[in-house]
């Protein structure tokens, strides 16, 4: 079998990453622009001989590419069709990958049929290692050898390491003096597919002075959890990815706790606290941002006493290793 040859645009070059190590993985041979053009080629014809010769061509189909009114893709798919319209109906050779909820081009490939008559691997709707799985079986690979680590977006492999980042308190409901405008820093944390498929994501947290940290212990925000039930991270702002955390821990009476204006406490009776962790958050390139709420809710002589922050968050992710 010779080469795959993939074709996108170079804001998906994270998920042609990912596809193309899997590629490695599986023996499956692949051509990219980028890596196999040589210096001095005239990189026209050396695209339209790759396509030509190649045994399969996969075209990734993403809102990044359907944004993009000009770019080599397109060219490439041009000289894609008349190589269509050269091999048998029933050839496989052409592979649409659809990424998002974009649709397949509507590009006429003659016979009364578009690109979009040709089946799809629909990797919305199926999943990662599903969608994999058809890709490597349409390329050859009877028995295709996938990681079980889902990725975490089109960009992300399926866990990566928080290196830094921040969390910024805006609010405070009833207010807390000298909390509300404090920056806390992110100085660890994980992000990670966990088995069962939901996003798990761990922050730790170091404020700026004693009496920031003592409080963010205290509501459970020096140390956080939480999860995601999406499929993957999103890249669209208009749909973040929600985060959810919970936590709950009883206070013994005589206990002492921290409280910001006053300092140290001693409880006078039993007393339940349950904090819930929620935050909204989209990934631009390696970093993952948005905004959060935490409520706590403190349950103290038969009386519930509510409190809720509110602020803004990023995360700067890398691979391991």
């Amino acid at each position: 079998m010779s080469h795959v040859f993939i074709s996108y645009v170079r804001e998906d070059e994270g998920l042609v990453r990912l596809i193309s190590n899997v590629f490695r993985e599986n023996g499956v041979k692949y051509w990219l622009d980028k890596n196999d053009i040589q210096p001095g080629a005239r990189w026209q014809n050396s695209i339209k001989d790759a396509i030509a010769s190649g045994s399969r061509f996969l075209s990734i189909n993403t809102r990044n590419s359907a944004k993009r009114a000009v770019s080599g893709a397109n060219e490439e798919l041009v000289i894609a069709v008349d190589e269509i319209r050269k091999r048998p109906q029933d050839a496989v050779w052409f592979i649409p990958w659809k990424n998002d909820d974009t649709p397949i081009p509507e590009r006429s490939i003659g016979g009364g049929e578009t690109l979009a008559d040709l089946q799809w691997i629909d990797a919305h709707q199926l999943g990662w290692r599903e969608a994999m799985r058809r890709l490597l079986h349409a390329c050859g690979v009877e028995t295709p050898v996938l990681d079980p680590g889902e990725p975490l977006s089109s960009a992300l492999p399926s866990s990566v390491a928080v290196r830094s980042g921040e969390i910024e308190y805006l609010s405070s409901e009833p207010a807390v003096e000298g909390f509300d405008g404090t920056i806390h820093s992110i100085t660890e944390g994980l992000v990670r597919r966990g088995d069962d498929k939901r996003i798990v994501v761990r922050i730790v947290t170091r404020a700026g002075h004693r009496r920031s940290q003592q409080f963010a212990d205290m509501i459970g925000m020096s140390d956080i959890y939480a999860y995601a039930d999406d499929s993957f991270v999103s890249e669209d702002p208009a749909r973040p990815t929600k985060f959810i955390g919970e936590s709950s821990w009883f206070v013994n009476r005589g206990e002492k706790i921290f409280h910001p204006s006053t300092g140290e406490v001693s409880v006078p009776a039993d007393m339940h606290v349950k904090n819930t962790f929620s935050a909204w958050g989209t990934l631009a390139g390696n970093v993952v941002s948005g905004e959060f709420e935490v409520s706590i809710v403190s349950s103290i002589l038969g009386q519930s006493i509510p409190a809720r922050q509110t602020g803004n968050f990023s995360l700067c992710v890398e691979r391991h290793g």
